[in-house]
């Protein structure tokens, strides 16, 4: 993965973030990290400042945020010719088929339950 492309970590829970960017750092992976804590910002970050961010490493994708699921996203991304090679990871507390399914079918390349091995979550990101 390239060092300096971002990661995008979209994600509503203060904690998840920080447990997140401490795993990184454990696994020496030194991208920069670029947080938004709700659908409103990442779309800011993401849709709205196109070209100002460089291509992101990685996009982790929180499925239930405040302010809406994250397939909603992931579809618009996906529309975009700019996202359509980049990886998006769905993280998530459920576990539910339906859920695994519809960020799938929403585009996503990986999907997580953060409740499980994160080793299993290391190794998604560092590819």
């Amino acid at each position: 993965m390239n060092a300096e492309r971002p990661i995008v970590l979209i994600d509503d829970d203060g904690a998840h973030r920080m447990l997140f960017k401490r795993a990184l750092r454990k696994s020496q992976i030194a991208n920069p990290v670029i947080e938004a804590e709700s659908l409103q910002s990442a779309r800011g970050i993401l849709l709205d400042g196109i070209g100002s961010l460089p291509e992101p490493a990685i996009i982790v994708l929180d499925l239930n945020l405040r302010d809406g699921r994250g397939t909603t996203l992931l579809a618009e991304l996906r529309a975009k010719q700019q996202f359509k090679g980049t990886c998006i990871i769905v993280l998530s507390t459920s576990a539910l088929e339906s859920d695994i399914r519809e960020s799938y079918e929403r585009g996503a390349n990986c999907f997580i339950t953060k409740s499980v091995d994160l080793n299993q979550f290391l190794h998604e990101v560092g590819h």
